[in-house]
């Protein structure tokens, strides 16, 4: 994933669209290996740590695929000199190994994330990048967090002022229909948000 100012881009028109006003940008790249699997192979991990070197480096070699070769496409776009004279700070790289499993530490793992990083900044234009091992539990909470994150109006028919309480500057109770307060509840196609309970 490529994204300039915090905007997923996918065409060089995309990109010239955000950057055509600006006198800044910021630039990111984020990569993702997911895999079905209830431990973290070590070498699949290390070969996804190498294909994130390769792909930032300034002569990629790895074999890619067209979608791959397509970012790649974009980076280089964002790497021209006119482009880079309007980034005041390095591309941010974010890599993320995605599991079924359960985290458990391992030097072995933790050896190789940290030689990860220190490839990418002694070879890659000093980039340092954010890793994340995500097991099962931690994927459950990013999916609740973004199902969480939605905006409902409510119609309230009445109000009425509380008393005042110690350390409150106000307080109010607001009325409206169990219809409206369902919408709380239920997503646009009518199900329920399981995600706002707990067990």
């Amino acid at each position: 994933i490529v994204t300039v100012n915090n905007n997923i881009v996918f065409s060089k028109r995309d990109i010239d669209n955000l950057i055509k006003y600006s006198t800044e940008i910021t630039v990111g790249f984020i990569f993702i290996q997911a895999k079905n699997k209830l431990s973290i192979d070590k070498a699949e991990l290390g070969l996804f740590f190498s294909g994130v070197c390769d792909f930032m480096s300034k002569e990629p070699q790895e074999p890619m695929n067209d979608k791959i070769a397509d970012f790649l496409e974009l980076k280089n776009y964002l790497f021209t000199e006119d482009k880079l004279s309007l980034m005041h700070n390095l591309p941010k790289v974010s890599a993320y190994f995605v599991y079924k499993g359960s985290y458990i530490h391992d030097d072995h793992m933790e050896c190789k994330i940290k030689e990860f990083k220190r490839n990418m900044k002694e070879g890659v234009n000093s980039i340092n990048p954010d890793v994340e091992i995500v097991d099962s539990e931690k994927l459950l909470t990013l999916i609740n967090n973004i199902e969480n994150n939605f905006q409902i109006t409510l119609d309230y028919s009445d109000s009425f002022g509380l008393d005042k309480a110690p350390n409150v500057n106000s307080s109010n109770v607001l009325l409206f229909s169990a219809n409206k307060f369902i919408n709380l509840l239920v997503d646009e196609n009518g199900n329920t948000r399981s995600s706002l309970f707990k067990d």
